[in-house]
């Protein structure tokens, strides 16, 4: 989470946090789960509240990614 959350500051600084959270979330190897953000959501309000109507859809999307790269697939659904 602290690399999540140093990604975030930087985004902060420059402008483009939703670009960084988007980023965050479709990572390929280590998405943004609902735990870490729920915990960035109550950690720092101000800063990831705007999100917090994205908790409780990220870990179906880390679910999709994961059996897509097991499948080998290539990180793409059919």
């Amino acid at each position: 989470m602290a690399n999540h959350t140093a990604l975030f500051e930087q985004a902060l600084r420059s402008g483009d946090r939703d670009k960084i959270f988007y980023a965050l979330v479709t990572h390929p190897t280590m998405p943004l789960s609902d735990d870490e953000l729920a915990k960035l959501v109550a950690l720092h309000p101000e800063r990831w509240g705007v999100y917090a109507k994205y908790i409780g859809l990220l870990d179906d999307q880390v679910a999709d990614r994961k059996l897509a790269a097991l499948s080998g697939l290539g990180g793409q659904l059919a």
